[in-house]
């Protein structure tokens, strides 16, 4: 089983070869799958560990530091912000 780098990905039966590459394909759903797992605050590049809901808002991932901050906003605001760690 070949691991697509960092990413997480892997070809079921396939040897680590640099002549056999990833496809696009796979690049894209590897790529996808490693953003999906980013923090999605503005100029934040760590992992999400967290999701939160801002009153009439979608949910969110954040990262600790971010979720912190929100939670922060939230109560200096007087709302309240659902805060949970990501499963």
């Amino acid at each position: 089983m070949v691991w697509g780098g960092f990413l997480g990905q892997h070809r079921p039966g396939a040897m680590a070869n640099p002549d056999d590459p990833l496809t696009p394909e796979e690049i894209q759903t590897a790529t996808e799958a490693f953003l999906d797992r980013m923090c999605s605050q503005a100029d934040c590049e760590q992992i999400a560990t967290y999701r939160f809901t801002w009153p009439g808002s979608d949910e969110q991932k954040c990262c600790a530091a971010c979720a912190l901050k929100a939670k922060g906003i939230a109560d200096a605001m007087g709302l309240h912000l659902q805060v949970r760690p990501l499963q």
